[in-house]
């Protein structure tokens, strides 16, 4: 049986169900292939630009957020990053809060920063204290160490502390020579023509007491330091006298006191003489012969014994 025209879903037959020429879709309805208008897949997120191929998933859509047009854009806000910085990024350090609480993050930190591996790797100045005095260098690095100083500050540092000593140890020096002429003009003002007498009696005792103790000049130079020129020569010429007698000789102590050998060998001359002219009965002349015998100890530096009376 044939077909009359346009039978069996020919366009124009809005009863046959079938699509129009040419492959349009109806009034509202989605083009082939079930794509939207765009060239986006349906329900899908915008196809990456051509530039970005290849990039993954995470950084492609980062550089969408950015907004960069193409390569251009992202190297040009990097290099503006790299001015901002400064420096390459592996000359930045970064210090997260805390760090200098948490003993490997300060290391880290400090490894940075130019300490050593070791105490022993800093390259130090000897660090005396005072003249002779004990060595500071082994805690100084171990201390510079633990308080994370760099091979240059600790160096520095320890530079700056021996030349401070030593500065501090010259003008010590000068302010105690200075001190002690001082008290010696002053000394000489007080004892006035005894003075040199009274050093004489101090040597005496330097050489009988302080030498049997032990004593050095080092010694009496530190006990200088500590008391002064003033009162250790005043020490040191009582101890003479001591020395020299057990009482003052004719009830005149300043004549004793701090006499020197030479003197005192002249005074017992004197009254030599003075005996050779006495009669031994006179009640004058054993005291006199005890005083002489005190001034010849004096002058040899030997202990006196007193006569015996009666």
């Amino acid at each position: 049986m044939t077909m009359p025209a346009g039978a069996g879903g020919t366009s124009g037959d809005p009863g046959a169900g079938g699509a129009p020429a040419g492959g349009g879709s109806p009034a509202g309805g989605a083009p082939a292939g079930g794509a939207p208008a765009g060239g986006a897949p349906a329900g899908g997120a915008p196809t990456a630009p051509a530039w970005l191929e290849g990039v993954p998933e995470d950084l492609s859509a980062w550089a969408g957020e950015q907004k960069f047009a193409g390569v251009s854009d992202a190297l040009i806000s990097q290099r503006a990053l790299m001015r901002m910085k400064g420096v390459p990024p592996e000359q930045l350090l970064r210090l997260e809060p805390g760090w200098d609480a948490d003993p490997e993050k300060a290391a880290a930190v400090y490894a940075r920063t130019g300490r050593p591996e070791k105490p022993d790797g800093y390259e130090l100045p000897n660090i005396p204290v005072a003249e002779g005095g004990f060595d500071l260098t082994p805690g100084f690095r171990t201390k510079a160490h633990e308080l994370g100083l760099s091979a240059r500050q600790a160096k520095g540092l320890a530079e700056w502390f021996t030349g401070t000593s030593s500065e501090f140890g010259t003008q010590r020096s000068q302010a105690l020579e200075l001190r002690d002429t001082q008290e010696e003009l002053a000394l000489k003002a007080e004892w006035g023509g005894a003075f040199e007498e009274n050093i004489g009696a101090g040597k005496r005792a330097w050489a009988s007491v302080a030498k049997a103790a032990g004593l050095d000049s080092k010694d009496v130079d530190s006990l200088q330091q500590s008391l002064g020129y003033s009162k250790v020569m005043k020490l040191f010429a009582s101890m003479g006298r001591a020395l020299g007698e057990h009482e003052p000789v004719g009830g005149e102590p300043e004549l004793a006191f701090g006499m020197t050998p030479a003197v005192a060998a002249q005074k017992a001359d004197e009254i030599g003489r003075e005996l050779r002219g006495m009669d031994r009965s006179d009640p004058r002349y054993a005291t006199k012969l005890d005083e002489m015998m005190r001034y010849r100890s004096m002058s040899t530096g030997e202990q006196h014994t007193p006569l015996q009376r009666g």
